[in-house]
């Protein structure tokens, strides 16, 4: 958005009330062809970084509100520390995207957005780094979500999904005018999956298992067991966290199996419990929100792999289990 709507400066009553009325009745009129408006999310400016794009976002926000409450605000505010930002953005936005880089930078950070939702705002994290193929589908895709929720978030995103190197085509790589960002291989007539993307689908069900064993954490009665599962998730995310800390560039060497011995880890001890009469749901709107990728249905549950045996100790070759 920009200082003015229709000629009229932003922040003015004309403005507020030139903004409102028209998106008041573009949501009445969606919600007219069958669709939810609080399923249409708007993000008024792009990674606000200063005061002036704070008030600018905060005088549109406000104009919006007073029209309607029927849309969701989203924010990718890019603060370094986001204490530094007009306060009232956060109170404006529905959702908060920090950069990731920025959003677990420090311990501080992590409390703020923290304490943000506990408030009710959504929590999410994006990155936006590329070129794509250059960086680990492990460190840099698959592990945003361990990240997103050590910190308390539901949701994250990547900068681009149908970037093709902006000419729309991945496939040919030297023509492209600009970086890649995309994690698909895309063209004017398709998309295919590569690691990168099939990366952040696993990440999006390791949330899963994670969320899984953090309810099991508060149904559990027996506090002995209770610690053991505590220790599990630490460790689990610790494990986690120090393999992918540093470069996040696919030459960089690392153990590319710690998630996967984790998540396996986590999947075995929930299928032991279930046997033992304690089941772990994971229920509508525990999966982690993956903008660009494929979502669960709503209902869909996974309990149904808790019924699969396992050894004691599985072997792990990549991504598969023998």
């Amino acid at each position: 958005v920009v200082d003015a709507f229709e000629g009229e400066k932003i922040a003015t009553p004309r403005f507020n009330t030139m903004v409102g009325d028209y998106f008041a009745a573009w949501a009445k009129l969606i919600a007219a062809r069958g669709i939810d408006p609080k399923k249409v999310v708007l993000q008024l400016i792009d990674e606000n970084h200063t005061h002036e794009m704070d008030r600018r976002l905060i005088a549109w926000a406000r104009a919006i509100r007073a029209g309607t409450d029927a849309f969701s605000l989203f924010d990718d505010l890019i603060w370094e520390d986001p204490t530094q930002a007009l306060s009232e953005i956060f109170s404006m936005s529905d959702i908060l995207c920090p950069m990731r880089a920025m959003y677990g930078a420090t311990e501080k950070n992590r409390a703020f957005y923290r304490s943000l939702r506990e408030t009710g705002k959504r929590i999410w994290a994006y990155s936006c780094s590329g070129p794509s193929r250059s960086f680990d589908p492990i460190c840099y895709y698959r592990s945003q979500a361990w990240d997103v929720f050590s910190c308390g978030g539901d949701g994250m995103g990547f900068w681009a999904f149908g970037c093709g190197g902006g000419c729309g085509d991945s496939w040919r790589a030297y023509w492209q005018p600009s970086i890649e960002y995309s994690p698909y291989f895309v063209s004017a007539h398709d998309a295919l999956r590569g690691k990168q993307s099939e990366a952040i689908m696993e990440g999006v069900e390791d949330f899963e298992y994670l969320t899984m064993l953090k309810r099991r954490i508060v149904l559990e009665p027996d506090e002995t067991v209770r610690s053991e599962l505590r220790q599990l998730l630490r460790e689990s995310l610790e494990s986690v966290g120090r393999v992918v800390a540093g470069s996040s560039h696919w030459s960089a060497n690392r153990d590319r199996e710690v998630a996967d011995r984790a998540r396996i880890r986590i999947l075995r001890k929930l299928a032991r419990m279930k046997k033992s009469g304690r089941r772990t749901f994971l229920a509508i709107g525990d999966s982690i929100t993956a903008a660009g990728v494929w979502q669960r249905k709503a209902g869909e549950l996974l309990d149904d792999r808790l019924d699969m045996d396992f050894p004691e100790e599985p072997q792990v070759v990549g991504s598969d289990v023998v």
